[in-house]
This record gives C-alpha cells, sequence and structure tokens, in this order.
C-alpha cells in the first residue's frame, strides 16, 4: 500500500512537470526570436535559451521512465532529418530540438547512472561514458549539419568517433561478465532505450558521413546529384576500340 505522502509528491511532481512542459516551448520560441533579431535585443535570447535548458533539464530529471527519452528525441532528428532532405520549413528546429534534448539527456543521464546504478557495475561505467561519447559526437555533428564553427564541429565529430569506436570495443569485451541475463527489467529498458539506440544513431551517422559519403550529401541536400551506379561511368573514343 502506498502511503498518502507519496502519492501527494507524486501528484505535485505530476502538476510540476506539466507546467514546465507548458513553459519550455514558450521560452524555446521567445529565445529564437530574441537571438533572430525578430524581437528585443538579441543578447536577451541567450538568457531565455539557458532558462529553456533548464526547464528541460528539470523535467528530465522528475520523469519517471527518462529511459524513454533518447527513443523520443532521435524520431525528432529523423523528422528532422526528413524535413531537411525536402527543405520544409522547421527543418533546423527539428534537428536542433532533437540532437540537443539527446546531448542534455545524456549527459544528465551520465550523472543519473553513477548515482543510481550502484548495483550494476556495468551500467553505472559503461552507460556514464557511453553518454558522454554521444553527447559529444552528436554535438559535433549538430555544429555541422547547421553549418555553426567548422573547427568545433571537426574537434567535437573527430573526438566523438574515435571514442565510439573504442567504446564499442570496450562492450564487446564487457558485456558477457556483466550478469545481463540477471539484471531487472528496468535496467534491461536503461540499457536498450539510453545506450544502444542513441549508439546505433551514431554508427549510422558515421557510416554514411565517412564510408558512404555520397548517401550523406544526397540526404542532407534535395538538389545534390542523384544516386545512380553509372553516373560517374564515362565512355572514351579510344583509338583500337571498335564503334
Amino acid at each position: 500500500m502506498v502511503p498518502i505522502h507519496d502519492d501527494k509528491l507524486k501528484h505535485k511532481s505530476k502538476k510540476l512537470r506539466i507546467i514546465l512542459w507548458i513553459l519550455f516551448p514558450i521560452l524555446f520560441a521567445v529565445s529564437a526570436l530574441l537571438l533572430n533579431g525578430v524581437i528585443g535585443p538579441a543578447f536577451l535570447g541567450v538568457g531565455v535559451l539557458i532558462l529553456a535548458i533548464i526547464d528541460i533539464v528539470t523535467i528530465f530529471i522528475l520523469a519517471e521512465k527518462f529511459y524513454n527519452w533518447p527513443v523520443i528525441t532521435v524520431l525528432i532528428f529523423m523528422a528532422g532529418m526528413l524535413f531537411k532532405r525536402n527543405h520544409w520549413p522547421l527543418a533546423g528546429a527539428l534537428l536542433t530540438t532533437g540532437i540537443s534534448v539527446l546531448c542534455i539527456s545524456s549527459l544528465v543521464n551520465a550523472v543519473r547512472f553513477q548515482i543510481t546504478l550502484r548495483n550494476n557495475p556495468f551500467l553505472r561505467w559503461f552507460g556514464s561514458i557511453s553518454c558522454i561519447i554521444i553527447a559529444v559526437y552528436m554535438a559535433g555533428w549538430l555544429m555541422m549539419i547547421q553549418h555553426w564553427p567548422r573547427d568545433v564541429a571537426n574537434i567535437l565529430g573527430n573526438t566523438g568517433m574515435v571514442l565510439f569506436i573504442i567504446s564499442v570495443l570496450g562492450m564487446v569485451f564487457t558485456l558477457p561478465g556483466s550478469k545481463y541475463l540477471s539484471w531487472s527489467m528496468i535496467e534491461k529498458k536503461i540499457f536498450f532505450r539510453s545506450i544502444l539506440i542513441p549508439m546505433g544513431i551514431v554508427f549510422c551517422l558515421i557510416l554514411i558521413s565517412v564510408v558512404f559519403s555520397d548517401v550523406f550529401f544526397w540526404v542532407v541536400d534535395r538538389s545534390g546529384r542523384p544516386l545512380e551506379p553509372f553516373e560517374s561511368i564515362q565512355l572514351f573514343d579510344l583509338e583500337g576500340i571498335n564503334k
């Protein structure tokens, strides 16, 4: 039986989350208008943006099912990529929101895992490290796709890429000894939704941006050249070849 005091705390927490959810888009929209010089001085936009970030971090800390957040941010990110591919409005806003919230939630998770997962060393340490790596790489990728400072984007992206490869090797060698079968359902949900799904997105982004760069440019630019298998083949009228 749940104590009445706990019920009251949960009810207050729920009301606070609702208020914060209503406040977040308002703060975010006002900061965007200020930063773009549409209303008021632009420097106030930084302060309002900081308030919006504090708002979303508070919501995330109060959330009971925090492990579902990466899935939601990934869906927003994919919607942003679709919008950008088709040059629809709000593409930049969707990409920035999805990746920013993913980075913020990953950093908060890195701290949360250290506090709440003391009985699971694998999730505590690998989860914290992987969340930091995800935040670093995705921040660099966002800066690259939005054409923000290129040097910073390259540093974050390349650092995140190298650390991601190391983290995958670490997972391969340490997961078998982590007693995975004895994990609780919540621990498994945390592993899949807060760690594996964002890592899968990072892997796909590294794959298309480094290995299949033509696919990357085709995805982000509709006016780019089409992906045809024989577009790069040219026929020359050389001596000795029968026409």
